[in-house]
This record gives structure tokens, C-alpha cells and sequence, in this order.
């Protein structure tokens, strides 16, 4: 547990955190990367499930009239998506100082897809309770992505071995 609450001193929602990275810490030859890795996949899977959550949302008679801001909504968690695949490749190098080496498109990829998820989604939404009802379920998304943003530009050396 020592090594998870390591890993997630520079997030920002770190019982978030503990909670997604402890399966991993159950894996004794857990590397960092697997670390990094598991933070990735958990936001992507949260990204999914909103993706999947907007569409179905258009059948629900109660938002007809949001309908194009529904399918901004998906079309922006898909961009986010994409950007997230695209950090995931990354780490499949067996370095991680040369992962780091790259950081900075980690940041633009991951600050892009906070972005994707707040503000632009829910600028086309016009009845109110539905855009709470996307920034609530979203919400658990966004922390992810800011855990992950968190742990992708802290030091390498700042990681328990």
C-alpha cells in the first residue's frame, strides 16, 4: 500500500487514485510503467462508459431537443479517446526515462482531453438538467484524467522502485 500511496502523491484526487492503482500493487514485479499504465486504462474505460452513456441519452425523450449537443458530447469523448490511446501507445517502450522523454505530448494529449470533457462538451447543451446530469456522471472521468495528467509529468525519480 506504501508503494501506491507513492505513486499517487502528486495527484490530485488521491483516494481516487489508491483505489485505481491498488490492483497493481498486488502484482509483486509491478514495475512503474504498470503504474502508469492502469491509471490510463481506468480513465479510458471511464471515458467508454460516457461515450456509451451520451448516445444512449438521445433515446430518453427527455432530451430530444439536446440531441446535437449529445452527439458533440460523443463526438469530443471520442477525440479524448483517441488521445488517450495515443498516451497508452507510448508506454509500451521499454524505457520509462525514454517515455518521459516525451512527456510533453502526454501533457497535450491529456490537458486536450480534460478540454474535450468539460467545456466544449457541455457548451452545446442547452437543457440545464441534463448538462448536470453529464458533469456529474463525467466528473469521476475528469478526476482520472487529472490523476493520470498528475502522474505523467511527475519525475521518474520521484517513483518508489
Amino acid at each position: 500500500m506504501k508503494v501506491v500511496e507513492a505513486f499517487c502523491a502528486p495527484t490530485w484526487y488521491k483516494v481516487k487514485c489508491i483505489i485505481t492503482l491498488s490492483p497493481v500493487a498486488a502484482n509483486a514485479s509491478a514495475a512503474p510503467k504498470d503504474f502508469l499504465r492502469a491509471a490510463l486504462v481506468a480513465t479510458m474505460e471511464e471515458v467508454k462508459i460516457w461515450t456509451e452513456k451520451s448516445v444512449a441519452m438521445k433515446n430518453d425523450s427527455f432530451v430530444r431537443a439536446d440531441n446535437d449537443g449529445l452527439d458533440y458530447c460523443k463526438e469530443d469523448l471520442q477525440m479524448g479517446l483517441e488521445d488517450l490511446q495515443s498516451a497508452l501507445a507510448m508506454l509500451h517502450d521499454d524505457e520509462l526515462h525514454a517515455v518521459y522523454g516525451e512527456v510533453y505530448k502526454f501533457q497535450d494529449w491529456l490537458v486536450g482531453n480534460l478540454v474535450y470533457q468539460t467545456d466544449s462538451c457541455f457548451e452545446f447543451i442547452q437543457n440545464p438538467d441534463l448538462k448536470a446530469r453529464l458533469q456529474d456522471g463525467l466528473r469521476n472521468a475528469i478526476q482520472l484524467t487529472a490523476n493520470s495528467l498528475a502522474l505523467l509529468t511527475s519525475s521518474p525519480a520521484s517513483f518508489p522502485p
